[in-house]
């Protein structure tokens, strides 16, 4: 299973036209499993930790820079890097949007963020949250002798989410992979796939004018504008749907996405 992951996070690289020498900044990378695979395609890999010391397992030819707390800053400069990696971590990030929006602060136009976490919103997720009310990746109550910055998965983030945090820091889903799965998911997906179609096409298709702006702004703005936004919304909103019923969310454990920093607006993401 776990060499199945990795495989499948990996074609997001590998399908990456001209990536000889393109720099990748590796984000809490561990023991650099993802290092070593990032520079075995020909990257150039730079690694942060959380840890001060340096794994011995990270190859020599990766650039290293330790104590790395996600939840602060990024220690680069703006465009330093070509693409990131971060796999497996944002859920245990404290502040989710503050992530997306340093990765593509350090990203140069252009690059891609390739990233992984658990997917809540798979067929089987679904039904074991409407169930016990814990999500996937924190199917039991976290331990409590745990302070926050150190619990399991308990900052977890779903696809909409995802996709609104990277629309506005300027970039935008190009490529979803299907992760390992669990044959219930299939079943499941395969059962339920009539309700998820229908309660996904009511929550989608309603677009209600009070939500675009806050209520002094949208006093303010004219009708045609606000006409133009309902027009842009639907739009986002029939993307969204595709996603969300696409065979990557309804049946992986992880989300593995891939999004290109193209600096476009949140409407167009």
């Amino acid at each position: 299973m776990l060499l199945w992951y990795y495989d499948r996070i990996m074609t997001l690289w590998e399908s990456l036209p001209d990536r000889e020498g393109l720099h990748v900044l590796d984000a809490s990378a561990g023991a650099g499993y993802s290092t070593r695979r990032l520079l075995a395609m020909g990257f150039k890999v730079t690694v942060t930790n959380y840890q001060q010391e340096r794994d011995e397992r990270i190859p020599p030819e990766a650039d290293f820079v330790g104590d790395v707390d996600l939840n602060k800053p990024l220690p680069f400069d703006d465009e330093t890097f070509d693409g990131a990696h971060l796999q497996e971590v944002i859920e245990h990030i404290e502040n989710p949007a503050h992530v997306v929006r340093e990765f593509a602060r350090v990203l140069k136009p252009g690059g891609v963020f390739v990233l992984s976490t658990p997917n809540v919103l798979n067929a089987l997720a679904r039904v074991r949250f409407a169930l016990t009310g814990f999500l996937e990746g924190l199917k039991r109550p976290v331990s409590y002798a745990k302070p926050p910055g150190e619990a399991d998965n308990i900052y977890m983030t779903n696809l909409p989410q995802l996709h609104y945090l990277l629309a506005h820091s300027g970039m935008s889903i190009e490529k979803m992979v299907l992760s390992p799965y669990n044959l219930r998911s299939v079943f499941l997906a395969i059962v339920l796939y009539p309700l998820f179609w229908l309660a996904t096409m009511i929550v989608t298709l309603r677009v209600r004018r009070k939500d675009l702006l806050m209520k002094n702004e949208r006093l303010a703005t004219p009708d045609e504008t606000l006409d133009e936004l309902l027009v842009k919304q639907r739009r986002v909103q029939r993307r969204l749907r595709k996603l969300l019923l696409s065979k990557e969310v309804l049946l992986g454990r992880n989300l593995m996405i891939r999004a290109r920093k193209t600096g476009a607006d949140p409407f167009d993401a």
